[in-house]
């Protein structure tokens, strides 16, 4: 990877996992670790399939490119 566009992979992963922690797992607290694999499989369906973008006009990344 070279140093010029690595800053920008960073905010996405930022992002990314900013919203699992405050939309999956500061919510759900799970106990265990098998609670938190499948909570995190269930919530990454969601983030990829069903949670609109307003950079897809409101539409899920599956559906809302070309």
């Amino acid at each position: 990877m070279d140093k010029k566009s690595c800053w920008m992979e960073n905010v996405f992963i930022g992002g990314l996992w900013k919203s699992v922690k405050y939309d999956d797992i500061y919510l759900k607290a799970h106990n265990y670790m098998e609670e938190t694999k499948k909570g995190l499989d269930t919530y990454f369906t969601f983030y990829n399939e069903k949670r609109w973008y307003q950079c897809f006009t409101r539409k899920s990344p599956v559906y809302g490119l070309p």
